[in-house]
């Protein structure tokens, strides 16, 4: 029982720590410290903090107050999409899709999307509809890669 205390402590602590860190960013944020911002961000991502990293890619995509860089846009949907946030995975979809509307980068979103779909981001249930309907049906795609 002990030991269970301990987890439930650590696993809370854990939450409050991304909490504040969330909370603090978004105060930086607003007093338009947008380095501070990015930093407290980047430091909870990088505690595998899904929604730091997605918050970050959406900075980096939209460039607003801190330079447009799509390579770290994709970096940081990569890993909000490893750690679950399914916004993540179907922001790195339709990223994909935008830097290359090639055979393999379709269905690489397509897998994203899914990934997102399945994962209750509706959104991407719809992408991947309309993906489906529009480009994989004219692929001659096996079933096994679908």
């Amino acid at each position: 029982m002990h030991i269970v205390r301990i987890v439930l402590t650590v696993i809370l602590l854990s939450f409050n720590s991304y909490a504040d860190l969330l909370k603090e960013s978004h105060e930086e944020y607003l007093k338009s410290n947008y380095q501070k911002c990015v930093s407290l961000l980047n430091q909870s991502c990088n505690d595998n903090n899904a929604i730091a990293c997605s918050n970050l890619a959406i900075l980096y995509y939209q460039g607003i107050n801190i330079s447009r860089n799509i390579i770290l846009t994709k970096k940081y949907n990569s890993l909000g999409c490893n750690l679950n946030n399914y916004q993540s995975c179907a922001n790195l979809a339709r990223i994909k899709l935008e830097i290359d509307f090639s055979n393999e980068s379709i269905l690489e979103s397509r897998k994203l999307f899914d990934k997102a779909c399945i994962g209750g981001y509706k959104s991407a249930c719809i992408d991947k509809k309309i993906l489906d309907e529009d480009y994989i049906a004219g692929f001659n795609i096996d079933e096994k890669s679908r």
